[in-house]
């Protein structure tokens, strides 16, 4: 498309061919994630201030900080777009990029109005609902987090993400059963192995209050070697657990 586009930019195109020329070799540098695609963007925005492209195009300057991990600099360009001039799809990608944005920087409530809006879209809905759910977590709204992460798809990446904050809530509020039970399905499957310290921890501990000593200790062993600063907590349990197993 870049060649294409350039090639017509030597043919003393229009005005509007030109413009749409400029228009399309700059999305095309940023759907490839050209390093001098914001460069482009910015210059077709200052070249063609009335486009009609022109949100989208600013728009598209938001994408690129956010494929970088830049979520400030995203926030604050997304904050210039007027969502009624985007297609129906661009502003879907735009209200989730934001909010999710805006999740990365801790600015819960914004992004939970924004992923509240993507609850029935096709494409966002499961994410959407499990964002949802990890701010009312990180809130202590417990039971808001679990109505969100009982509607996430099991099935899904993030289906055994929901899963493992389920077991942690189990936990929080006492319910070592079902924290065990829903730990102990994590530890079966190749989940992520940031998880897999706390879920050896959660069925260790549950099974600890639940009055299983002797089977607790192999998963706080496991939980205490694979992490730099296991709990306090955590170390007490081991340390009273191993000293009932030796009596």
């Amino acid at each position: 498309c870049i060649d294409q586009m350039t090639h017509l930019l030597e043919l003393n195109p229009s005005l509007q061919q030109r413009e749409e020329a400029d228009y399309y070799i700059a999305m095309s540098a940023t759907a490839k994630g050209d390093a001098n695609a914001i460069e482009l963007l910015n210059s077709f925005l200052e070249n063609y201030p009335t486009s009609l492209h022109r949100m989208e195009v600013v728009k598209s300057i938001g994408d690129c900080y956010f494929s970088q991990n830049e979520y400030v600099k995203a926030v604050s360009q997304y904050n210039l777009v007027d969502e009624e001039a985007l297609t129906d799809t661009n502003k879907e990608d735009y209200i989730y990029r934001k909010a999710y944005c805006d999740l990365m920087l801790a600015n819960y409530n914004e992004a939970e109005r924004g992923f509240m809006r993507m609850s029935a879209s096709k494409k966002y809905a499961n994410s959407s609902k499990f964002y949802c759910g990890y701010i009312a977590y990180v809130k202590k709204q417990y039971d808001d987090a679990m109505a969100y992460f009982n509607q996430v798809n099991a099935n899904s990446e993030l289906g055994d993400m929901s899963n493992y904050y389920k077991s942690q809530i189990y936990f929080v509020k006492g319910d070592y059963a079902k924290a065990q039970n829903m730990a102990s399905k994590l530890l079966k499957k190749n989940v992520d192995t940031q998880y897999l310290a706390e879920a050896n921890r959660i069925v260790g501990e549950s099974m600890y209050n639940q009055g299983d000593v002797a089977g607790a200790v192999p998963y706080l062993e496991k939980y205490v070697k694979s992490v730099k600063s296991p709990l306090p907590t955590t170390r007490y349990i081991l340390g009273v657990s191993q000293y009932k197993n030796q009596e």
